[in-house]
């Protein structure tokens, strides 16, 4: 408690007890509904955040670098289509 052995401190704490005395009673008169202090900053901060998957950040990213997505063949169609040239037999 030596935190209020200070004038200072103890008139800062004394301007805080007030707000949240004040606070707590338009709390009750509005009644439970009413915003506290960390509800409306955790609300503001949440205003801000979006989700979003890897996935469309990667597509982001590579649009704002001129990339498109790869068209036609992927890996998995060349490596199949490469099976059925080693089963068919060698070119003659």
């Amino acid at each position: 408690m030596g935190y209020f052995d200070s004038p200072k401190n103890r008139a800062l704490w004394d301007i805080e007890l007030k707000e949240l005395k004040k606070e707590k009673q338009e709390r009750q008169v509005r009644g439970t509904g009413a915003p506290g202090r960390a509800q409306a900053a955790s609300r503001e901060a949440s205003v801000y955040r979006e989700r979003t998957s890897y996935k469309e950040l990667l597509a982001e990213e590579n649009a704002a670098r001129g990339f498109s997505a790869p068209r036609g063949r992927t890996r998995a169609m060349s490596m199949q289509q490469e099976k059925q040239r080693t089963l068919s037999g060698p070119a003659k």
